[in-house]
């Protein structure tokens, strides 16, 4: 079964979802996800961990030491979080794991952002409120690359 096309070219999410259906995806991607808000954390954890590994951290500095402790297929950052913030983060993770895919979650406008991602330091920009179903299409079509 081929991806489906939407009219810009690009691949829909219902045809990755549709896709997906045909490719395993319990294959194991670790996923670290990092936010200051339990809430957030706790919806994107129910959908997430169905199918993949994932594991919380409420700050920077405590994702960064699980970062230390593992590899990470996938890590999805909030932006404006106390201490340093979410791009701050992924500066550090772009140093010490630089095959880790780096997603960036944000309120505000992408464009802010722009730099960041022309720069190679986001792979993957999403814009907050995550709405939990995209966020497991996203994955899937990571996991398809």
């Amino acid at each position: 079964m081929g991806r489906q096309q939407s009219s810009l070219g690009e691949s829909s999410p219902a045809a990755a979802v549709e896709t997906a259906d045909a490719v395993d995806i319990s294959e194991r991607f670790s996923i670290l996800l990092v936010d200051d808000s339990r809430v957030s954390l706790r919806g994107m954890v129910r959908v997430l961990r169905q199918n993949w590994d994932v594991d919380i951290a409420t700050d920077s500095d405590e994702a960064l030491q699980l970062v230390n402790q593992r590899t990470y297929s996938v890590i999805i950052t909030d932006c404006d979080m106390p201490g340093h913030n979410g791009l701050w983060l992924l500066e550090q993770i772009k140093n010490v794991s630089p095959q880790t895919i780096r997603v960036l979650a944000s309120a505000g406008l992408h464009e802010r952002f722009a730099p960041h991602i022309k720069a190679g330091l986001i792979h993957v920009f999403l814009h907050k409120p995550l709405v939990n179903e995209s966020l497991r299409t996203m994955l899937i079509g990571l996991m398809m690359r």
